[in-house]
């Protein structure tokens, strides 16, 4: 867990090969998620990142779909549909 996007790239940074996904959200302090998502495709252009917020749309992250992110859940969401968006992604190969 990070509590910025700044900690969320050094924790990805820092431990390379052990995270599956990224559940990162938009508005984020220091770095936004557009940014941090864009920092993490720098390390790893394989990485897997679900975005969520429950202030931008989904339309609003467009480029950041376009660019890889695995899809866009919008606030608030119930936890059977993480679990369901978290599965889909993690079956999908690299």
């Amino acid at each position: 867990m990070a509590s910025d996007g700044h900690e969320c790239v050094e924790i990805f940074r820092e431990n390379p090969g052990k995270i599956d996904l990224v559940l990162l959200d938009m508005v984020m302090p220091e770095m936004n998620g557009h940014d941090a998502f864009f920092a993490l495709k720098e390390i790893d252009p394989n990485v897997k990142v679900l975005l969520s917020s429950g202030y931008v749309k989904e339309e609003d992250a467009r480029d950041v779909l376009n660019a890889g992110a695995a899809g866009f859940l919008q606030k608030p969401y119930r936890m059977i549909e993480l679990a369901k968006r978290i599965k889909q992604i993690i079956e999908i190969q690299p």
